[in-house]
This record gives C-alpha cells, structure tokens and sequence, in this order.
C-alpha cells in the first residue's frame, strides 16, 4: 500500500500505446513505425512472455508522438505515469526514446509482492497487485483486456479472500479505459483520462 495520493495512470503498452495489427487508417493521423533491435540481454523475462530470441533482431514498433506529449503534460501537472504492462522494466529501454518521455516507475511488477506465485492471468495480477498496492489513490487504468475489471470492482467488489476486511484495499475513485488493440489509446480516451484527473488536481494555471 501506498500512502501517495496522486492520481495514478497505470499504462500498457501491447494494444494501448503499440497497436497490435494497427489499422491502416492511424497512419493517416501521425502514427509512426520504427525497429528497434532486440537483443536476448534486453527482452523482458516474464511469465507472460515468450522467451527471448536467441540472437538480436530487428523489432518493429507503432507508436504515437502525441502520447508522449500527453505522458508528459499529465507528469507536470502532478500526476504519476507508470508502467502496468508484460514489458515490466524493459519498457524503459525503448519507450521513453521512442515517445520522448522521463524513465517511468512501475505501477506493479512480479518483483514486488507474492501475486506473481498465484496462479492468475496478466489482467488478475495486474488488478490485484495496483488495487492492493495503491489502495486509496485515484486510480487510471488503460489497457486493451482489462474490460471485466470495471470501477465497482476498484470500489471494493472485488476485495479477494487473502485481503483482511481491516486491511485498505481498492478505492472509490478509479477509471477503467479499455482499448480496442487495433487502435490503441485515442484522442477521445485520453480526454476522458484528463477530464477524471482534473478532479484531483489544482486548477490548470
């Protein structure tokens, strides 16, 4: 648990901010593609993941420069960007090149906590370890499969057995984004990210 009450964005990055099978359609409106090369020392080791490759290759990425300018403009207004995603700290090794952003933290990773040894998918763990770990903060939580873990569930409707009823757990204020992974995260779900965390956040100067 964490006692900071800042919003939190918790972002994914495979189907949110990297379409997967991207419509033709988004490169009309400033998307890029750029390899990045993908060495067996820098592929992410996860269980969610398949394995490395056995030699480096060159890795496509779609990716939108007006993310980064959105991550951005919400980190100087106060708010916490982090990382909610499979790449866990390997997203530090492209993804603030490619968008022009800071080096971000963790939301939750497999080494923090024992949610790792459960047996869950991606989309539980990622539930359970940001609503435990950041109990009572305004929460943002933008994913492309996270569609069964709406806000009454961040209120508290989904309180798991292991979690004591006098321990903190969940919050009242949270905001599920689900992206369609063909499109990742648009203009309009980011208005709508922007528009929740205004609540929380002194007047735009």
């Amino acid at each position: 648990m964490t006692h900071d009450n800042r919003p939190l964005i918790a972002l994914d990055i495979d189907g949110v901010l990297r379409p997967i099978d991207p419509d033709p359609s988004l490169f009309e409106s400033g998307w890029q593609t750029r390899e990045v090369t993908v060495t067996p020392e820098n592929w992410p080791r996860r269980r969610y993941l398949i394995g490395p490759p056995p030699h480096a290759v060159q890795f496509p990425i779609t990716f939108n420069p007006a993310h980064g300018v959105w991550i951005n403009r919400l980190i100087d207004r106060g708010v916490e960007c982090a990382w909610l995603t499979s790449w866990e700290e390997t997203a530090n090794a492209f993804w603030p090149e490619l968008l022009g952003i800071p080096e971000l933290p963790m939301a939750a990773s497999h080494e923090q906590g024992d949610l790792s040894k459960m047996s869950m998918t991606a989309e539980e763990w990622k539930f359970y370890s940001i609503t435990e770990r950041h109990a009572g903060r305004p929460i943002v939580w933008i994913d492309d499969w996270n569609a069964p873990f709406d806000e009454e569930r961040f209120a508290g409707c989904g309180r798991p057995a292991w979690i004591f009823e006098d321990e903190p757990w969940g919050t009242p204020d949270a905001l599920v984004i689900t992206t369609d992974a063909r499109f990742g995260l648009t203009a309009e779900q980011m208005s709508r990210v922007d528009a929740f965390v205004d609540r929380f956040l002194p007047p735009k100067g």
